[in-house]
């Protein structure tokens, strides 16, 4: 947050992100508090993929989170990956390693591709398929993790609708194959496909701090890791011309005049998996000086006199001067105080001031300085009921001889 002094009758801005920032928790809590009562705490939904609930030759690469493709044996490597209903699977059919069939049976030799492989966007547990066999005995699985090691495999038999359930953790890849030396020709197919994610608790990865310029355009991404993938917010003031948007992370935006200072944020992660991600990011937004005072003063000579230069800008400005000031005149750069008793004798003084803090533009300022001369004569005041002249006589004594 940024404090500010607020006028009557509106609120601060420290009020402002007290407001919002309950409203966000309250949003928040509550997206918490139905991900708990639908799933339990600390634990995640299951999916399953129901393959027959597609249309017959109907083509898949990838559906939700999960991606299909077939290589190996004697089919053509990456051949499609399909879903089939024939008869000649002895049950409902499925997503299938063949991609030369029809329902009577295959319309060519070595129809298959030995290996149908699952690719998890994450990795996931609890996994269980069932499997649909045309008759070969020797089909087996494989899984691993997403560094390609083997977690799990096993013989799958000639099941005909039977279920496989493994008890890895952490499996990225499942590969189902038929590959008795490289020619099988038996086709196999999955009528379903369960399995739940490992679920990780979020991390914000992303620096705690970043800076912006007042008028300049900027970007800042929050990134985050976890799984499922956490929903991100934000709470806390953010200057005029600077948003914060949640779906992609992007904090970015043109900071307004008079925005410069320090940002108080922050940064939210959640996705469920207990404990939320919380950072605390400072956003400082830089700010190039100004000098607001005026451009010009008059001193009286003879007299005391002050003048102060006043600027703005974040962080705060060093001023300095050049120019030949007035005998009796000092300037004050730390305070910015020009101030002094000039001599008697007029003139016009031309100065320069200067505002830097390391921002671009440095602020730079021409300044006249008049002295006035010092008055060559002293009025007299007389106070009393009037004014006037008395003219006094003297007089002569006469003298008789």
């Amino acid at each position: 947050m940024k404090r500010a002094i607020a006028k009557s009758g509106t609120l601060t801005r420290q009020q402002k992100e007290t407001m919002t920032t309950t409203t966000i928790k309250t949003m928040r809590l509550a997206v918490v508090c139905t991900f708990v009562l639908l799933c339990g705490a600390g634990r995640l939904p299951a999916d399953t993929i129901n393959f027959t609930a597609f249309a017959d030759h109907t083509s898949l690469s990838n559906y939700d989170g999960v991606a299909f493709s077939t290589f190996g044996g004697p089919g053509a490597p990456g051949a499609p990956v399909t879903v089939t209903t024939p008869a000649y699977f002895g049950g409902p059919g499925g997503l299938t390693n063949s991609s030369n069939y029809a329902p009577s049976g295959f319309t060519s030799g070595y129809p298959t591709s030995s290996i149908l492989q699952f690719q998890f966007a994450a990795p996931v547990g609890n996994v269980s398929f069932n499997f649909n066999n045309e008759g070969d005995s020797g089909s087996f699985y494989d899984a691993y993790n997403s560094q390609g090691h083997l977690l799990q495999s096993g013989s799958i038999g000639s099941f005909q609708g039977g279920l496989v359930s493994l008890s890895a953790a952490g499996i990225s890849t499942l590969q189902l194959n038929n590959d008795t030396g490289g020619r099988s020709s038996w086709a196999f197919a999955v009528p379903t496909l369960s399995f739940t994610y490992d679920g990780r608790a979020p991390t914000i990865t992303s620096a705690a701090g970043t800076a912006f310029t007042v008028g300049s355009y900027s970007a800042f991404t929050v990134t985050d890791t976890g799984v499922p993938t956490p929903t991100l917010s934000e709470s806390g003031a953010l200057p005029s011309g600077v948003f914060f948007n949640p779906s992609n992370g992007l904090l970015s935006g043109t900071p307004g005049a008079g925005t410069g200072g320090i940002y108080d944020l922050t940064f939210y992660a959640n996705n469920g998996v207990n404990p939320e991600a919380v950072q605390s990011f400072v956003l400082t937004d830089y700010q190039a000086p100004a000098i607001t005072s005026a451009a010009s003063d008059t001193f009286a000579g003879g007299l005391f006199n002050s003048f102060t230069v006043t600027d703005t800008g974040f962080p705060n400005a060093t001023l300095s001067e050049s120019g030949a000031l007035p005998a009796g005149v000092t300037f004050n750069p730390l305070t910015g105080l020009l101030s002094g008793t000039p001599a008697a004798v007029g003139g016009n003084y031309f100065l320069t001031f200067y505002a830097n803090n390391g921002v671009n533009p440095e602020a730079i300022q021409s300044f006249e300085l008049t002295v006035t001369p010092e008055p060559s004569s002293v009025a007299l005041l007389c106070t009393g009921i009037g004014m006037g002249v008395v003219v006094v006589r003297r007089r002569r004594k006469a003298v008789i001889d």
